[in-house]
């Protein structure tokens, strides 16, 4: 135990207050958000439910604005719908297979269900 704390101080101090921010030189600059806006905000859609397609991503594309849409890969998706929103510049996100409770899966059916969706 003390050899583990130990290990951790050192991996603190030793890592803790070392900055890996680099300098770019001049013309060039460095933006945090795209455009160097000052924020962003994300729009995140779960499970892909019925009227995400039909509502949720015309209404985004009418004020030039991107999502991301989370399918189910059991639930049967519309591949084509997702087809369309992705070639708008939407973004499609991993959620596994099954939308299965992960925790008491072993790590061989984690990924499986991560991996493959």
């Amino acid at each position: 135990m003390k050899k583990t704390i130990a290990a951790m101080s050192f991996m603190f101090f030793s890592f803790g207050h070392t900055s890996f921010a680099q300098d770019v030189q001049a013309p060039y600059e460095v933006g945090t958000w795209q455009g160097f806006r000052s924020a962003a905000i994300s729009y995140t859609f779960d499970d892909l439910s019925s009227n995400q397609l039909t509502l949720a991503v015309p209404m985004f594309n009418e004020y030039n604005y991107q999502l991301t849409l989370f399918p189910i890969i059991n639930w049967g998706p519309d591949w084509t719908g997702l087809q369309s929103a992705v070639n708008r510049g939407h973004e499609i996100g991993s959620h596994t297979i099954s939308h299965a409770d992960l925790s008491p899966l072993t790590d061989s059916l984690q990924t499986i269900e991560l991996g493959n969706s």
